[in-house]
């Protein structure tokens, strides 16, 4: 047998491992993520209000004029259009249904109008279907789907644990990789929302704070695009997630309103949904200032629908990203931008586009965005470079979310992120284009 680094770290491999399979062994209810009873961030009591939309960074870059003049000095890359037609060619195939969307919304997701849809009718009436409703005495208006934001008289009726099954099912037939529900905490919906006609704030014409339960759903992104982090090809994958986004939330919002109860789908507008997924039990808050899920890491982009359909939450989950997250830092010191953090959590942030008393590892959105503009497109490295983004059939991969939560040291998770660095994914150091 050949000896060299590679083959000593993975018999080193076995051994750790072999600690955290034994502990699997015996306590299997840790193989997966575990449920808990409260999210695995910490809230500081009396810090946390209603975000106001104004100042998240995608809308800052349409009103904030400081902020707007700085970024209109930065001077963007060199485009080499020969060079990466075809990447830009598959970037702008990538954007193309959600820039499609775009028009009909708030922000670029079909279904997320200021209207926010509670007026959709559900059935079109026509003649032809005209005569079913003849019979009770009602005519073609009179639709009893048809209804505002109250459930509709002929609503299908079960019990909470039914519905919700129907919606997870009917979420993953039309297009969603993972699903969780849990009850809208309302202060993860935006204060406001963002006329992009008008280019203004306005109030909402209806609270969507007041709906009930939140369905959290996540969309796979490619693992392959993600890998590859300094071309547009990262870009077209995030492109991709908000067409799906568009497409995935406002399919499922129908089939919820046609079974007889309001809701409305929201892209990356309306509602923070990050911290709704959480709570749903998608997965944990990395350092990166993203979800990582048990199945996909990073690799997600997420969308949700609002509804007063008696659901049954789920409960967050946890998993050991934290812990595993301290140690790492891969994020951190890949980004090109610096804008990951790599100090301890706090509940302070950088500018006005990050949330106060919520303690976690805030990203300064103000580089991160910047960079966007510098690169000329998306900026995904953050997802490239996160162990967790890596495929199962991975060998240490593939055990790497089961052990990791099994670990009462850091020995283990540094074993990981030394085994990934060592397998070309992704390196400890700052990532230049």
């Amino acid at each position: 047998m050949e000896f060299s680094r590679r083959n000593l770290l993975k018999a080193g491999a076995v051994a750790v491992t072999s600690i955290g399979a034994s502990k699997i062994a015996l306590n299997s209810d840790v193989a997966e993520a575990k449920q808990v009873d409260s999210p695995t961030y910490k809230i500081i009591p009396d810090k946390v209000e209603r975000f106001n939309q104004q100042n998240t960074m995608f809308i800052r870059a349409l009103w904030d004029k400081p902020y707007m003049k700085r970024r209109a000095t930065l001077k963007q890359r060199e485009l080499d259009l020969e060079g990466e037609l075809d990447t830009i060619a598959l970037n702008y195939a990538g954007w193309w249904r959600q820039n499609l969307a775009a028009p009909f919304s708030s922000f670029g997701i079909v279904g997320a109008s200021p209207l926010m849809r509670w007026d959709d009718k559900i059935v079109e009436m026509s003649v032809k279907n005209a005569a079913l409703y003849s019979k009770k005495g009602l005519k073609p208006t009179d639709n009893p789907l048809n209804f505002d934001d109250k459930p509709a008289e002929f609503r299908y009726k079960a019990t909470p644990e039914v519905l919700s099954e129907k919606v997870k099912n009917a979420a993953k037939f039309l297009g969603g990789s993972i699903v969780g529900i849990t009850k809208l905490n309302p202060n993860w919906v935006y204060t406001n929302y963002m006329d992009m006609k008008a280019r203004k704030i306005k109030e909402w014409p209806k609270d969507p704070a007041q709906f009930k339960y939140a369905v959290s759903i996540g969309i796979a992104m490619d693992y392959e695009a993600q890998r590859d982090i300094t071309s547009y090809n990262a870009s077209a994958s995030t492109g991709l997630g908000y067409s799906k986004m568009a497409e995935v939330s406002s399919a499922v919002a129908k089939f919820i309103r046609v079974m007889g109860y309001p809701a409305i789908p929201i892209g990356n507008d309306t509602c923070q949904n990050v911290p709704v997924a959480i709570d749903a039990g998608l997965g944990e808050l990395g350092r990166n200032g993203i979800i990582i899920t048990p199945e996909l890491g990073p690799r997600v982009r997420l969308c949700t629908v609002l509804t007063d359909m008696p659901l049954k939450p789920d409960k967050p989950i946890e998993f050991g990203v934290k812990k595993f997250c301290e140690n790492c830092k891969k994020c951190a010191y890949a980004c090109p931008s610096g804008a990951i953090s790599k100090d301890p959590q706090t509940d302070k942030g950088f500018n006005k586009s990050n949330r106060t008393g919520i303690v976690r590892w805030p990203i300064n959105a103000e580089k991160c965005f910047d960079f966007w503009h510098v690169n000329r497109s998306a900026c995904n490295v953050c997802v490239g470079v996160c162990p967790f983004s890596k495929r199962a059939d991975i060998w240490f991969h593939s055990i790497m979310p089961d052990v990791i939560g099994t670990a009462d040291s850091s020995l283990i998770n540094r074993f990981f992120v030394a085994m990934d660095d060592l397998m070309g994914y992704g390196a400890r150091k700052r990532l230049k284009l």
